[in-house]
């Protein structure tokens, strides 16, 4: 199980988030440490993951699928949302 910082998801995260957060904490080695949220140069992404042999993964958890995606390039993505 990897560490987790902090050791639970707040309750205003969104239901990917606490999903993901799930799927980390109980799918990575106990050598992982997860953040959920850390400050990195005044923005703050998602999740920051850091293994000892897998380096750094940083993680923007979004409310839509690839089948959701009707177009995009290096800078923006249309997404088709439905409700």
């Amino acid at each position: 199980m990897a560490q987790m910082i902090p050791d639970s998801i707040p309750s205003k995260a969104s239901q990917g988030e606490k999903t993901l957060f799930g799927i980390l904490r109980d799918g990575l080695p106990d050598d992982f440490i997860v953040w959920y949220e850390p400050e990195v140069s005044k923005l703050y992404p998602d999740f920051v993951v850091l293994g000892p042999d897998f380096g750094l993964l940083v993680i923007e958890v979004k409310g839509w699928n690839a089948g959701n995606v009707e177009r995009a390039d290096t800078h923006t993505f249309h997404v088709r949302w439905e409700r």
